[in-house]
C-alpha cells in the first residue's frame, strides 16, 4: 500500500514564539491529538505535523525525553493507519508501548527511580535515544519511499508486506542494540553494568517484590509468549534472540496474529498471515 502525499503548510500555531524551545509543536497538542484519529490526515495539530516535518528533515533531537519520543511514535502509528505512512505497519505502535508510562517509560517517573539504579536508569536513557534516532531514519525512509520497504535492505526499495516490514523492523532495532550494548558496557564499571543489566533481567523476569509490583503494572504477556516460545525458564536482555522475542511478541500481538504463528515464527521464521481489517486505528490504542 503506498503513502499519501501530504502537504503540510505552516501553521500560526507552529510561528507562535510560545512553542517549546527548538521544538516545533506546542505541549499541549502531545496530549490532544487523539482525539482527530479518523482525521489526521487534514489535523492542525502542532505535534501531528511536527512529527511528519521533524521525520522527513530527520530531527530526532527535537524529542528529549522519552514520554516526547514515546507520544512521537504513536502519532507516526496512527499515521500509517491513515495512509500517510504505509499502511498497517505497526512497529511504531509497539515502539510507543514499549517506550510509555508503564514500561521503560517509567524511569522518568519517581516509581521507576525508585525500582531501578542510576545505572540501570543511565543506560536505558541512552538505549532510548540511540533507538529512536534510528527509527525516525526508517520512519523518513518510508515516507520518501511511499511504500513498505525492507528495513534490512538500505539498497533496494523492493516492497514487501507491512508484517513481514515489522518483523524486519525489529531485528533492525536489535542489532543496533546489540552493537551499542557490547560497545557500552565495556566502558562501565563492571560492577556498575552488572548492577544495570541485572535490573533490566528483574524487569524481564519480574523477579523478586519489585517483579511482583511491575506484573500489576505491565503487559507481561509478551514475556510469557517470549518464554513459551523459546523454552526458556528466565530471560536475558543480553541475549538478542531473547530482545527480538519479545518485540515481535509485541508487534504480532497489535497484528492480531495468534500465539500457535508467533511461535512458528520464532522457531521456523514463518511469516503470519496479515489479519489486521482495512480501518483497524479509529480509536486510542
Amino acid at each position: 500500500m503506498k503513502a499519501k502525499t501530504i502537504a503540510f503548510p505552516i501553521t500560526k500555531a507552529q510561528q507562535n514564539p510560545n512553542l517549546r524551545i527548538q521544538k516545533n509543536w506546542c505541549d499541549r497538542d502531545r496530549f490532544s491529538w487523539h482525539a482527530e484519529l479518523e482525521n489526521l490526515a487534514q489535523t492542525n495539530n502542532t505535534f501531528v505535523r511536527a512529527a511528519i516535518s521533524n521525520t522527513r528533515e530527520h530531527h530526532p533531537e527535537r524529542y528529549t525525553t522519552i514520554a516526547e519520543r514515546s507520544a512521537y511514535y504513536a502519532a507516526i502509528d496512527a499515521l500509517a493507519a491513515t495512509g500517510v505512512l504505509p499502511g498497517k505497519i505497526r512497529f511504531f505502535g509497539a515502539a510507543s508501548q514499549v517506550t510509555n508510562l508503564r514500561n521503560v517509560g517509567c524511569i522518568e517517573r519517581q516509581i521507576g527511580k525508585i525500582l531501578h539504579s542510576r545505572a540501570a536508569i543511565a543506560l536505558l536513557h541512552n538505549i532510548n535515544k540511540v533507538l529512536f534516532e534510528a527509527n525516525m531514519k526508517m520512519a523518513g525512509r518510508l515516507l520518501a519511499a511511499s511504500a513498505i520497504i525492507d528495513p534490512k535492505n538500505s539498497v533496494t526499495i523492493e516492497s514487501i508486506s507491512a508484517i513481514h516490514f515489522d518483523l524486519n523492523m525489529i531485528e533492525f532495532e536489535q542489532s543496533i542494540l546489540d552493537k551499542y550494548l557490547q560497545e557500552t558496557l565495556d566502558k562501565l564499571p563492571p560492577e556498575e553494568g552488572k548492577r544495570a543489566i541485572k535490573d533490566l533481567n528483574r524487569d524481564l523476569n519480574f523477579a523478586g517484590a519489585i517483579g511482583t509490583i511491575l506484573q500489576f503494572i505491565v503487559d507481561t504477556q509478551p514475556m510469557q509468549w517470549a518464554k513459551e516460545a523459546l523454552a526458556a525458564d528466565k530471560l536475558n536482555f543480553l541475549d538478542r534472540k531473547h530482545r527480538e522475542a519479545i518485540g515481535k511478541a509485541i508487534v504480532l500481538s497489535l497484528h492480531q496474529t495468534p500465539f500457535q504463528e508467533y511461535k512458528a515464527h520464532i522457531m521456523q521464521g514463518i511469516i503470519p498471515p496479515e489479519r489486521l481489517p482495512e480501518f483497524y486505528r479509529t480509536k486510542r490504542v
